[in-house]
């Protein structure tokens, strides 16, 4: 036994030491995880508290605006205009203030008051319970009210429930009243109240009550008279249980499956790479079967494929696009060009493999396969809710290859709102097709190729894509005489 220690005193000596660094680091991800929840739970506290704050200054606002409203409407100016005498408008006017309080249970009473100070009109709201005042303050609000010819007649005398208030906020939120005492309103109709056996100072802040209770408080501003101060409580003690509780199994898993996981995390890597290079072969087997219909498109998916990536790494050199053109989307590129033309598998022979001009018919015929590819490309995106952004740039390659600066493409988008891939393809699909023979033509030179692009920079090709495309347009060059039959 103490040979096969001394033999492999080394190793143990490594798992030992392996073991306890990950404990230390367990450990100090446990504490930092703590640190972080109490961080976050504060964090919470304080949001809820001002969002708290702002429901109900917002409430408040929206009884002032209905009280505004209520003091300018044509009833009551008119009311007003006939010293408040008309008996008919006086009842009308009652239940529209009924109507207000029905909407606004905080609201205990609505009064008209004339000019002198005399109550024209007094009405209270039927279902306020005044047993409900429990140390609060009733908030005032008042509006003045004029007449048809604008004379101000008086005022429209709000007296609002502080305590109300309760009804708005979250369950884990107070209000903490003029004794002191922390008000909840529980989902039972029920009040529960809490003496905090603390003098609270300020209009915001926290408070250590305990070791580990925590009290947060922010003011709501009502009237100029009025605030109402709300509160919260977080217990730091329950939450460090919580997280240790919950820390102690995946302590235990992961210095025991530690290893395991290496290899399953090795082993899914090595899978997702043959996942990878299997989803290339059946890509490039798809772009290959328009070549068995027509040698031409065959070597053209080649060469745009590598002018695609040329163009791109050239376009990255420009600030504009260093963050859209990265190293996914060179890949992406890269694969996704094959597929431009896919949609020509269902072009007929007839069309596809003519010698000579197209007519005006059957050019309209092979325009369909960018529609065609498109709808390929979107039926699998929307079939395997994929996300990748290879389908993404593939079915915009497919879609917009043929769309051209100034809007005058198959279907007719112009500028950048045909996507940046789409615009590099462009003119990387142009440039093969002049420099390559055709059944109704023959091959074009690179320089007089150069001078046609050099033409339609913006008009047929974004002015940003042809600037790179004269960066290395030697390199075009090279790569077309190098996949040439």
């Amino acid at each position: 036994m103490r040979s096969v220690v001394r033999e492999n005193a080394a190793s143990i000596t490594t798992f030992v030491l392996i073991c306890i660094i990950i404990g230390f680091i367990i450990l100090n991800a446990i504490n930092q995880m703590l640190d972080s929840e109490i961080r976050f739970n504060d964090s919470n506290q304080k949001i809820s508290l001002n969002t708290s704050k702002k429901i109900v200054e917002i409430h408040f606002t929206d009884i002032k605006n209905n009280i505004l409203f209520l003091s300018s409407i044509p009833s009551l100016k008119t009311f007003a205009y006939g010293n408040y005498r008309d008996m008919a408008e006086k009842e009308d006017i009652a239940k529209n203030l009924q109507v207000l309080m029905a909407n606004h249970k905080e609201i205990y009473k609505l009064r008209i008051v004339d000019g002198s100070g005399n109550e024209v009109l007094t009405a209270v709201n039927s279902s306020y319970d005044p047993r409900n005042i429990r140390g609060f303050k009733m908030a005032e609000i008042a509006t003045p009210i004029t007449d048809i010819k604008g004379a101000e007649k008086g005022e429209l005398n709000a007296t609002v429930s502080v305590f109300n208030m309760l009804r708005l906020l979250p369950d884990n939120i107070f209000i903490i009243n003029d004794t002191g005492n922390a008000v909840t309103f529980n989902s039972d109709e029920s009040v529960e109240t809490t003496n905090l056996h603390y003098n609270i100072l300020g209009r915001n802040g926290k408070i250590y009550l305990s070791k580990h209770d925590t009290l947060h408080y922010v003011t709501a501003n009502i009237t100029s008279e009025i605030n109402i101060l709300l509160g919260t409580r977080s217990n730091e003690e329950f939450i460090k249980k919580t997280i240790y509780e919950r820390a102690t199994i995946p302590v235990i898993l992961t210095i025991l499956f530690i290893s395991l996981l290496i290899l399953l995390a090795y082993l899914n890597i090595s899978r997702f790479k043959e996942l990878i290079g299997a989803q290339k072969i059946i890509i490039h087997s798809l772009a290959d079967t328009t070549e068995w219909r027509d040698k031409t498109t065959g070597r053209h998916l080649n060469s745009t494929k590598e002018y695609a990536v040329l163009l791109s790494k050239h376009m990255r050199k420009k600030s504009k696009y260093r963050k859209t053109i990265d190293k996914d989307f060179l890949v992406c590129i890269a694969d996704a060009s094959p597929l431009h033309d896919i949609g020509k598998v269902a072009t007929p022979d007839s069309v596809l493999l003519k010698p000579g001009r197209l007519s005006d018919e059957e050019f309209n015929i092979i325009k369909k396969h960018v529609f065609i590819g498109k709808q390929l490309l979107q039926n699998d995106i929307e079939k395997f809710t994929t996300k990748q952004p290879f389908f993404e740039i593939a079915k915009n390659i497919c879609a917009y290859h043929h769309e051209k600066y100034n809007g005058k493409g198959y279907i007719g988008i112009k500028g950048d709102k045909i996507p940046l891939e789409a615009r590099i393809f462009a003119l990387c699909d142009v440039y093969d097709a002049l420099r390559s023979k055709r059944h109704y033509k023959d091959e074009m030179s690179h320089e007089k190729a150069v001078e046609i692009i050099k033409s339609e920079r913006g008009e047929h090709f974004d002015p940003d894509v042809v600037d790179a495309f004269l960066e290395c347009q030697e390199y075009f060059n090279e790569i077309s005489e190098l996949n040439k039959v």
